[in-house]
């Protein structure tokens, strides 16, 4: 889902000194539709930013690397210090590393590489239909823990969890509200064994209608105390819980989509919408089967998005607020 590159000085200074102007333009090219083009593709560097992006152009194909240094600044990451390696190295460098890429590979190479490339680290995640439903969840566990593994801060939304779990303390509880609980209570165990030691700050946001309050407190439920219990299984990763209640802010287009969001330096790294919940896994423990699709949300459309819930939802004062 998120994927990460570098480049060694030695790939930087070769490609402008020792290339024919033909061979660097197809290297150019193969980066940037390989890997700045790609949306969950981001730049990491080993040291500063500027010292980075200083390297000398001056001769050679000094004009071509200068033009994909401006290209790759829009993919530069401040990824936290936790984030020690890049999953892809540009580098001459002799290696049996599958994911270290030479010039001679591109050279040579190069549909091997593209075709690795779209079918291994695609933008979206869904189940695999050949495979069992434990080796489903180790999958869908990895593409998670990358957005974990790459944030210094994570927001759940899902503005009807609340809801679904407060139904399940009612005087007369359908069997359905019972079965809705569980998946969630079950997804709610997954999500903080895959935080716990990720070194990630991490947020819940969900919501209840002043009227869904109303309700619940004639069914003689004492809410804050049943959702604190309910959100206990995020406890080992002490995920702050916030209930929204303003209409305006719970009648939000972006508080009703179920997103995953990652956080650098308080800068929108990623998003992920699944159309289903946050309710990946059902009952029984295992991932539903008409579902979960995760899909990457596009960086325009996801800092649109991003901007409209800072202002409307974000900072609204929570109805209910606690630490798992």
């Amino acid at each position: 889902m998120i994927y990460t590159f570098s480049f060694s000085d030695e790939f930087l200074n070769s490609f402008k000194d020792k290339l024919s102007y033909d061979e660097s333009y197809k290297i150019y090219n193969f980066i940037i539709i390989n890997f700045i083009k790609r949306d969950n593709f981001f730049l990491r560097t080993d040291g500063k930013r500027k010292k980075f992006f200083k390297q000398e152009t001056n001769g050679g194909n000094g004009p071509i690397l200068k033009d994909l240094l401006n290209k790759l600044n829009r993919k530069y990451k401040e990824f936290p210090k936790k984030v020690s390696k890049s999953d892809f190295l540009f580098s001459n460098e002799k290696t049996d590393d599958p994911n270290v890429i030479s010039f001679s590979k591109i050279l040579e190479k190069q549909e091997d590489l593209e075709e690795k490339l779209d079918e291994k680290y695609k933008s979206y995640w869904q189940p695999d239909f050949k495979a069992n439903n434990q080796q489903n969840k180790r999958n869908l566990a990895k593409v998670i823990e990358r957005i974990f593994n790459h944030s210094d801060e994570v927001f759940f939304i899902d503005r009807h969890v609340s809801r679904t779990l407060l139904e399940s303390k009612k005087k007369f509880v359908a069997p359905n509200d019972i079965k809705y609980a569980k998946s969630y209570l079950n997804s709610f165990n997954y999500l903080n064994s895959l935080l716990i030691d990720k070194k990630v700050t991490s947020r819940f946001y969900s919501g209840l209608l002043k009227s869904n309050l109303k309700f619940f407190k004639k069914q003689e439920i004492d809410i804050e105390k049943a959702l604190k219990e309910f959100f206990s299984n995020f406890s080992n990763s002490g995920t702050i819980v916030h209930i929204i209640s303003k209409y305006e802010a719970y009648d939000n287009l972006q508080f009703y989509k179920r997103l995953i969001v990652g956080l650098i330096n308080k800068q929108l790294l990623v998003m992920v919408r699944t159309e289903k919940g946050l309710n990946i896994l059902n009952e029984e423990n295992e991932l539903h089967k008409s579902k979960r699709k995760f899909d990457y949300v596009k960086e325009e459309i996801a800092l649109d998005d991003w901007e409209d819930w800072n202002i409307n939802v974000r900072y609204v004062e929570p109805e209910i607020k606690f630490v798992a």
